[in-house]
């Protein structure tokens, strides 16, 4: 059984008119193609870049948990202002919810300038949202600086690298803490850790330790769910004579609740790895993701 729904990659042509009528952008190539199809876009008049996710959605389950993504990581981004963070770009155009009786549909209306509220209650929308057929769509911020390469093995040898993917991390975990404060109702309705990779893990049984550890704020809260090396970009400079690399975070769509640890794990498989310095990486990012 796979971990995720797998489709054939969306084609260019098949959401390039949907994107340009809703955003004004221009859709380029696809990027990625898995459980999402991503594409580069760009704005032909000021060159600047964007990403667009597609996510097919024949059955109709996916639109409340991608609304709900959404007001994550727009709280992030504009309340709690957590640097680094590829935030969703709301169209042009006024995106309505889709209606009970037919939610692949979208219906929509002239830009007024009125002010749209994310929905905190009953089903969840978001502005930010376009569902056009069986297709939902989102479009994000372009990352900021350069990819990582995976096969140099700095993601786990470069102190400075490791210092900032851990600080980032800790900053997110007190972001989650105030978005669940200010949100509970969406924290509350997001998908549970066991839910995730189409509930492989459900049913597990929990240590007495990890189940109480569930319950407590301080502990256990929404995670990026696969802040792994791939997901992210680095900006690189110097700052007071030392090294300074800032993250730019972005595939969001393994939002779960979760302990915090959870976003700790995809470094903390570098224990096994036999290369010098590594048994130290572990340690220093679970000092690092601490709440704060």
């Amino acid at each position: 059984m796979p971990l995720f729904e797998v489709h054939e990659p969306v084609k260019v042509d098949e959401v390039s008119d949907i994107v340009r009528d809703f955003w004004g952008i221009t859709v380029s190539k696809l990027i990625k193609g898995s459980q999402n199809s991503t594409f580069a876009a760009a704005d032909e008049e000021t060159g600047r870049k964007y990403a667009v996710r597609v996510t097919p959605d024949v059955a109709n389950k996916h639109y409340g948990r991608i609304c709900d993504e959404m007001t994550f990581v727009e709280f992030l981004h504009n309340v709690y202002k957590l640097p680094g963070v590829c935030a969703p770009v709301r169209p042009s155009k006024v995106v309505c919810e889709p209606t009970p009786e037919d939610a692949s549909s979208t219906a929509t209306e002239a830009q007024t300038g009125k002010k749209i509220q994310t929905s905190t209650v009953g089903r969840p929308h978001h502005p930010a949202v376009v569902c056009h057929g069986h297709f939902i769509i989102v479009v994000f911020e372009w990352a900021h600086g350069k990819p990582v390469d995976f096969g140099s093995y700095r993601w786990m040898l470069d102190e400075s690298l490791v210092r900032a993917w851990g600080s980032w991390l800790a900053t997110l975990h007190a972001g989650s803490r105030s978005f669940m404060a200010e949100c509970p109702v969406v924290a509350k309705r997001m998908r549970n850790w066991d839910h995730v990779h189409e509930a492989i893990l459900a049913g597990a049984a929990l240590h007495p330790s990890d189940a109480a550890a569930a319950q407590n704020p301080e502990e256990f809260g929404v995670l990026h769910g696969d802040c792994n090396v791939s997901n992210f970009f680095v900006l690189e400079g110097e700052q007071g004579g030392a090294k300074d690399i800032q993250m730019s975070v972005f595939d969001w769509d393994q939002v779960q609740l979760g302990w915090w640890e959870f976003d700790v794990t995809q470094v903390c498989i570098a224990r096994r790895h036999p290369r010098p310095r590594v048994s130290n990486v572990s340690a220093t990012f679970r000092r690092l993701c601490r709440p704060t």
